[in-house]
C-alpha cells in the first residue's frame, strides 16, 4: 500500500476472516510497508549526513586546486629541509608510526622521535603515501588550547594533554596510493584534519580575499601573511580563541607558504622542540598584521612553526621592502 497524504504511518488492519491466507496476507503487508518506511528513514539520514559533511568542508571554500610547490622547509630564519618523499624521510631518520599503517584520510604517519610517536620535543609528524608521495604534515601541541578551537574541531583531542593538528597536501583518494597519484611533488590542496573537520585553505591570494581572510604584513622568504578569525572575518576580534591556527602566506597569487600557530608556548628550557626559536610576545607576533588595533586579549605569546614550499631565496615583498606593510 502506499501512504497518502493525511494518513497515518502506522498501517491500519482492515478487518479480515482469521483464516491462514488472510493472516499470512497481513502479516506480508505489515513487512513490507516496514522496509519501505526504514529504506525511507535510512535515507534521509544519509542524505542529511552528506549535507552535513558538505557543509563542513565547505566552510571557507571551496577553492581552486593549485600546485603547492617542490620542496619543503620549517621555521623561520633556519630553513632545515623536510623529505618530501618516504624514502629520503627514513634516510635522514624518520620512521613510521603505527606499523606503517595507512590512515585513510591522512597516509602513513612518520615521526622523528625515537619513541615511534612524537614527542614534546620531536612534535612534527609528516605523512606519506604507500607510493613514497608526500600527503601533509601535523603537528602536536602540548598544553591547554583555546577551548573554542578544540570544540570546533581544528585540535584534535588525544587525551593527557596533547592535541593533533593536521594539514594534507593531497585528496583522500590519494593519501593511500601504492602508485604515484599525481605528477605534483607536494599535492594541491591544503585541508586542515582532512580525516576529521575536513576544513579547506584557498591556496590563491584571489580566493583568500573572497573568503574573508585578513591581509596582513609582507616578509622576504614567506610572502603577504593572511588569517582568517572565526568569529569576525575579515575582522578581527583580537582573540586567539578565534583565530584559526593556520596562517597562510602567498607570494605572486600562489601559496608560497603557512606556519601553525599556538598560544600556549610549546618552547622549553630544553629546547626549541621543533618550533621557532622564541615564542612570540604579542607585540612581536602584531608584526604580522598591519593593524595598530593588533593586540590579543587572551594571550600574552605564540608559538610558530613555519612550513615553507618553494625556494624561500626567491620570495620578495614589493619595492624592496623586506619586512612590513609592503604593497
Amino acid at each position: 500500500p502506499v501512504l497518502q497524504k493525511n494518513q497515518p504511518a502506522s498501517l491500519p488492519l482492515e478487518p479480515r476472516s482469521s483464516g491462514p491466507v488472510d493472516r499470512l496476507r497481513t502479516t506480508q503487508e505489515i513487512a513490507q510497508t516496514t522496509t519501505a518506511t526504514m529504506a525511507h528513514l535510512a535515507s534521509s539520514v544519509l542524505v542529511l549526513a552528506v549535507l552535513a559533511v558538505s557543509a563542513a568542508a565547505a566552510s571557507v571554500g571551496p577553492y581552486s586546486a593549485q600546485s603547492l610547490g617542490d620542496r619543503l622547509f620549517r621555521d623561520y630564519t633556519q630553513y632545515i629541509p623536510l623529505s618530501v618523499t618516504a624514502a629520503k624521510a627514513e634516510a635522514d631518520g624518520w620512521k613510521p608510526m603505527n606499523g606503517s599503517w595507512c590512515n585513510p584520510s591522512l597516509g602513513i604517519g612518520y615521526t622523528s622521535s625515537g619513541s615511534g610517536a612524537p614527542t614534546e620535543s620531536s612534535p612534527l609528524s609528516m605523512y606519506f603515501a604507500p607510493s613514497g608521495q608526500v600527503t601533509g604534515v601535523g603537528v602536536t601541541i602540548y598544553g591547554e588550547p583555546k577551548k573554542p578551537l578544540v570544540d570546533a574541531g581544528f585540535l584534535k583531542d588525544l587525551g593527557g594533554k596533547k592535541y593533533q593538528l593536521d594539514v594534507s597536501f593531497r585528496p583522500k583518494s590519494d593519501v593511500c596510493a601504492s602508485a604515484p597519484a599525481a605528477n605534483l611533488t607536494l599535492g594541491n590542496q591544503l585541508v586542515i584534519n582532512q580525516d576529521t573537520l575536513a576544513y579547506g585553505l584557498p591556496v590563491l591570494e584571489t580566493e583568500a580575499t573572497k573568503g574573508n581572510w585578513t591581509k596582513g604584513s609582507c616578509f622576504s622568504g614567506m610572502g603577504h601573511h593572511y588569517f582568517y578569525d572565526l568569529k569576525a572575518a575579515p575582522a578581527m576580534t583580537w582573540q586567539a580563541a578565534n583565530l584559526l591556527p593556520i596562517v597562510l602566506m602567498f607570494n605572486e597569487g600562489k601559496i608560497n607558504a603557512f606556519f601553525f600557530a599556538s598560544s600556549d608556548v610549546q618552547q622549553g628550557l630544553s629546547g626549541t622542540h621543533m618550533w621557532e626559536r622564541i615564542p612570540l610576545p604579542n607585540f612581536a607576533m602584531c608584526k604580522n598584521w598591519c593593524d595598530k588595533s593588533c593586540t590579543f586579549h587572551d594571550t600574552s605569546f605564540f608559538s610558530t612553526m613555519h612550513i615553507y614550499m618553494n625556494d624561500y631565496t626567491e620570495v620578495t615583498c614589493a619595492g624592496g621592502c623586506t619586512i612590513g606593510c609592503c604593497p
